[in-house]
This record gives structure tokens, C-alpha cells and sequence, in this order.
């Protein structure tokens, strides 16, 4: 495949975009990822959706929503105590909403354990490791061609109506051969060539001795990136994507972000 970088002057990009991890409610919020990833500054995207998910929900139960939580003044040691983590089978109302919201072209459900259970035996479990990057390496192999770039995003994430993927890629376009965009691990995206690389040094090079080292800290978050050889570098600074769980559903995630987000800040930051 040709280098990227030459196709700015065409920008005609075809792009993966890759939903990893669990559904929750993501299917509410089409609208936003759809607004994020909309044609415009002349570029045209054509686009296609994968997911990979696995068959259950870690449910984090919130039910004594009070003042204190809406008004931020909840101390995360107090909101920490009244948290219950509840893991239920995956709903497949929910799933086949979106599959058909985003027209999924293909899929994949894996039981976490199946795949986790050589990992853990081989001491290899840690959640960066096996729930996050498993799943990503699972959606990538659902990918029928190589595209010009791979974009991953967890499936429940909410984008402020303003903020637009066009706005920032041609600025990025012209390092994306050798560098991983990303904003925290909620998304990131590269080319075709750097995601394969990437997946494959995450299952050959997560060693036994770095997990259960002090030098795992130096593999959290985008570091992971410099870790594997890659520059990174922050997708678009000024983008704060929020995430939709089953307990947030009070709020309407589309037209009360700032809301959303604020709240959403509150009990997971």
C-alpha cells in the first residue's frame, strides 16, 4: 500500500473504525460517532465498521444518585464504597441495535475466559494485556483489506457535536506513517501497517517479566506506543470524548454533553 502521505492532495481516505471492547449503550450514540467521522475540509471518508466485542457487561451499579453527585461534590473515596461491579451476559437487543445503527460489516463475540485462560496460566493476565488488547487484536482480523487508516474506539465513547475527525487529520496526515495518534486509549489510529505491527509486538513483547515488574507503569496508557517503537502524539488536544455506561442513561448524552461529561469525570476520573 502506498505511503499515506501522498494522498493528501486526493483526500479520498479509506478508513477502518474498529469498536473494540463491551457494547454497553453504545448504540445511543450513533449520531455522535457519525457527526465525529461526517465528510468535510474537502476530505472524503469512506468508511467502514467492525466490532469485536466480548459476550458480557461489567455493570457498575450507581443507584443512590443524589445533590452530591450532581453537583460534583461526592469524594471519590465515599463514591468508591457505594460502587458494586455486576458482570451479566452480553444483551443481544442491544447488540443487534449496533450492528443495524452502524451497519457493521462484520463481527465477532468471544467469551473473555476462552481466550484469557492460556494468558493467565502462562502469568501473562493483566487488564492491559488481555482485556483490551485481545479484543483489539480480534477486531483486526475481521478486516477484509488494508485500509489507510485504522481508527479503534470503544464502543460507548460520546464526541462533543463540535469536534470533528476532518479537522485535525490533515495535519496529522503527513507524520502518520510512523506515528500512533490517540487521546488516552479511548481512541487512537494509525496506517494499516503501523496497527499490525503494533498488535503484533503487544502479543510478543508483553513478557512475563515486564507484568509482574515495577516497569509495567512504563507500559500504561499511549506509552505503550513509545514502548513498541512508535511516536505518539495526542490526536487532537482539545477533544475530551466522554463514555456512556448503563448507569448514565438519566442524562441525554447528544444534547447535554458538557452534563454528561462532567458527570462522567466525577465517577471515573
Amino acid at each position: 500500500m502506498k505511503k499515506i502521505g501522498v494522498m493528501i492532495n486526493e483526500k479520498k481516505l479509506k478508513i477502518a473504525f474498529c469498536f473494540s471492547t463491551e457494547i454497553r449503550d453504545g448504540h445511543l450514540l450513533h449520531e455522535s460517532i457519525k457527526s465525529f467521522m461526517q465528510n468535510g475540509n474537502g476530505f472524503e471518508l469512506d468508511i467502514d465498521y467492525y466490532l469485536h466485542t466480548w459476550d458480557h457487561t461489567y455493570l457498575k451499579d450507581h443507584n443512590k444518585w443524589n445533590d452530591s453527585i450532581a453537583n460534583g461534590s461526592l469524594k471519590e473515596g465515599e463514591f468508591k464504597r457505594r460502587r458494586t461491579d455486576l458482570k451479566t451476559p452480553i444483551d443481544f437487543s442491544k447488540l443487534n441495535k449496533f450492528l443495524n445503527v452502524y451497519n457493521i460489516k462484520k463481527h465477532r463475540i468471544d467469551n473473555e475466559n476462552t481466550h484469557l485462560e492460556p494468558l493467565k496460566e502462562a502469568s501473562y493476565c493483566h487488564f492491559n494485556l488481555d482485556y483490551l488488547w485481545e479484543s483489539l487484536w480480534l477486531c483486526f482480523e475481521l478486516l477484509e483489506e488494508e485500509y489507510d487508516i485504522v481508527v479503534y474506539c470503544r464502543p460507548d465513547i460520546c464526541f462533543h457535536p463540535n469536534i470533528k475527525f476532518v479537522d485535525y487529520i490533515e495535519e496529522h496526515l503527513k507524520t502518520i506513517n510512523d506515528t500512533i495518534f490517540h487521546h488516552e486509549m479511548f481512541l487512537f489510529l494509525s496506517t494499516y501497517a503501523n496497527i499490525k505491527t503494533m498488535l503484533t509486538k503487544i502479543k510478543t513483547e508483553f513478557t512475563a517479566d515486564i507484568i509482574h515488574s515495577e516497569k509495567m507503569i512504563d507500559w500504561r496508557g499511549p506509552k505503550v506506543f513509545e514502548k513498541l517503537g512508535f511516536k505518539q502524539k495526542e490526536f487532537a488536544p482539545s477533544m475530551f470524548p466522554g463514555i456512556v455506561r448503563p448507569e448514565n442513561l438519566h442524562l441525554n448524552p447528544i444534547t447535554e454533553f458538557d452534563e454528561f461529561y462532567r458527570i462522567n469525570k466525577i465517577l471515573y476520573s
